[in-house]
């Protein structure tokens, strides 16, 4: 081989490996798997999981989280939720609330104003004693979980996204974050459109 032809394969593989390397170290979504119940009524919310599924009103959706930042007792969530061929896109922001030892909520609206944000929690085990929606229950005492329950505006679609053994960084020991008010784990049904 001559020197050109060792050069350019040289200069080739540099090319390769920054490419790879660059991909490597950007940040990438996070798709979470999720089910939708179309249409949702308030008669709705007594079925399981099963019973939606035959009756034809639930389908598998996915979330996908582009960005979360949290700064102290500020949150902000981008997204989307995928379903049925749709996307509607998400921007939620809010405030960051400690409801006990395991638990801290986010009281979050939607910029875009697709969705209304019904539920919005972290927690550090525990999970045993909580009323999640509990897809596979594939969790211990230190499991963590984030919770995410939104109802589309134009559809009264609600897409549901439990997300186990998540990587967001919440401190749970701090106690900078103010009290939540309210038992948001069952109060979320109450912020539910009374036209349901």
């Amino acid at each position: 081989m001559n020197k050109r032809t060792i050069f350019g394969s040289i200069v080739i593989l540099v090319f390769f490996l920054l490419v790879i390397w660059y991909y490597l170290t950007q940040d990438k979504p996070m798709l979470i798997r999720s089910d939708t119940i179309l249409n949702l009524k308030r008669e709705m919310l007594a079925l399981n999981r099963m019973e939606a599924k035959e009756m034809g009103i639930l389908t598998k959706s996915t979330v996908e989280i582009q960005e979360i930042n949290i700064n102290s007792t500020k949150i902000t969530i981008q997204g989307e939720v995928k379903y049925s061929g749709k996307t509607d896109l998400f921007n939620l922001v809010g405030d960051l609330k400690k409801q006990d030892d395991h638990i801290v909520v986010g009281e979050l609206k939607d910029e875009k104003n697709n969705f209304i944000v019904l539920y919005n929690s972290f927690v550090l085990g525990k999970l045993d004693e909580l009323p999640v929606y509990d897809f596979e229950k594939k969790y211990n005492s230190n499991t963590n979980l984030m919770c995410l329950y939104l109802l589309k505006k134009d559809s009264n679609d609600l897409t549901i996204m439990e997300w186990y053994n998540h990587n967001v960084e919440i401190d749970f020991e701090q106690n900078y974050l103010p009290a939540s008010q309210e038992d948001t784990q069952m109060m979320w049904m109450l912020k539910l459109p009374m036209d349901l």
